[in-house]
């Protein structure tokens, strides 16, 4: 039948060791890449993770703050609408255009130094000389 001669045993273990040597090699560069590339995605991924984050954070308070807007809104509306049905009953009293009393008057200009003092900037304040 086919016989090798002697030294073609020896080429092809030599040819085997070098494939191997080779595929070894390979796979060490192939390994090597990956955890490079993975090193440099790493940090852009960190920081979009945060930028997303900081993102959320920016949607949550925004709709945080239009919850508060609106309950302001409808408590404005509410005073509004009382104080406006407040004044009409109290203009038509029939001691609406009455002076008042001397200890209600009173009373009532301490109450407005006491808001002056508070605030001064207050229309109707008078300011400090």
């Amino acid at each position: 039948m086919f016989r090798l001669k002697r030294g073609t045993s020896d080429l092809m273990r030599s040819t085997l060791l070098i494939c191997g040597a080779l595929a070894v090699i390979a796979l060490l560069v192939f390994i090597w890449g990956r955890a490079t590339g993975i090193a440099v995605v790493k940090p852009r991924l960190v920081a979009a993770t945060a930028q997303a984050e900081a993102a959320q954070k920016g949607i949550e308070a925004e709709r945080a703050s239009g919850r508060r807007m609106s309950v302001q809104a409808r408590t404005a509306e509410h005073a509004a609408s009382v104080a406006a049905d407040v004044a009409t009953d109290l203009s038509q009293t029939e001691t609406a255009h009455a002076p008042l009393a001397a200890d209600r008057r009173d009373r009532l200009r301490r109450a407005d130094q006491r808001l002056c003092q508070l605030a001064p900037n207050l229309g109707g304040c008078r300011t400090a000389d």
